[in-house]
């Protein structure tokens, strides 16, 4: 009991000092302007909110999109069957990835879009603070049936506020394992005195939202999500055939919770970078402490 006291107040005093931080950085935020600073308000208060590549008009999209390409083979080739080889690697059963090292090394303009400005300002208003990289993933999902992992509902605990971008590689319609989030202003204030686990199914959460109020996120491929994943509740539809997707995570420079940033699939592939960097796309990656080594990673956490 004393240790649960103890851990909670840690919670408390890491939630005052990242408000009091947000606060002293204020005036310090990137200026955006037209269809970012739209973007990043409507994440602000809603939790979410969806475009594409074509929307955002990013200048390094087409270094991106041709890298894409070149990764495509690959990307068939991932396994999506319900039942994988024993030596294919999956992410709590239900995710196929690409190898990190591959992207980093092959594929350096994927790391790059995700270091651009543009994208770091927007994410940096989300967040309210400058914003480390600490996660980089390409997937596919198997259409195996299960809701389990990050099929059901959850928040992100890495830091009190965790901006991702979700690009879909393929279409994406309500069979294809969409991306579904309640809206913030949707979720009610609960009872102090009742919790909710960490993973909610489908049943649980509908005692607690409406099925009516929850947002799916459907497109083409080039879709992209932005969304604070420690704000809202969130999950993947379990799909009914493959969706394959990319995902650039985000927090703070210094994370409430680090030794879960440590354990991200990038660290695996950062030792392989050798494309240069600027100072402030290096300074917006997150690094393992020269202490840790990748061998200790633990390879399920998405």
């Amino acid at each position: 009991m004393r240790k649960f006291a103890e851990y909670k107040q840690a919670e408390i005093n890491g939630l005052l000092q990242f408000k009091s931080k947000q606060f002293r950085h204020r005036q310090n935020l990137p200026i955006l302007e037209g269809n970012d600073q739209a973007l990043s308000q409507r994440v602000c208060h809603t939790g979410a909110a969806q475009t594409s590549l074509s929307e955002l008009a990013f200048p390094y999209n087409p270094e991106f999109l041709k890298a894409l390409k070149r990764l495509s083979p690959q990307l068939q080739a991932l396994p999506s069957s319900a039942i994988c080889p024993e030596d294919v690697k999956t992410v709590q059963g239900h995710i196929t990835f690409v190898d990190p090292e591959i992207i980093i090394k092959d594929f350096p303009e994927i790391l790059l879009w995700g270091l651009q400005d543009r994208v770091l300002d927007i994410l940096e208003n989300i967040v309210g603070l400058p914003v480390n990289l600490i996660e980089l993933i390409i997937r596919k999902e198997i259409p195996n049936g299960r809701q389990t992992g990050t099929r059901l509902w959850h928040r992100d605990g890495e830091d009190i506020s965790v901006g991702k971008i979700l690009i879909y590689l393929t279409d994406v319609d309500i069979d294809g394992g969409p991306f579904e989030y309640i809206p913030r202003s949707d979720f009610p204030r609960l009872n102090p005195r009742r919790s909710l686990p960490k993973r909610l199914t489908d049943p649980v959460m509908e005692t607690v939202v409406p099925r009516e109020k929850w947002n799916l996120c459907i497109g083409p491929a080039q879709s992209a999500i932005f969304v604070d994943t420690a704000k809202v509740y969130h999950r993947g539809r379990i799909p009914k055939r493959e969706r394959i997707a990319l995902i650039y995570s985000y927090t703070s420079a210094n994370p409430l919770r680090p030794h879960e940033c440590q354990e991200k699939l990038l660290q695996q592939g950062l030792p392989y970078l050798t494309h240069p960097l600027t100072k402030r796309q290096a300074n917006s990656l997150y690094r393992l402490p020269k202490d840790a080594s990748t061998d200790d990673l633990d390879q399920t956490s998405p």
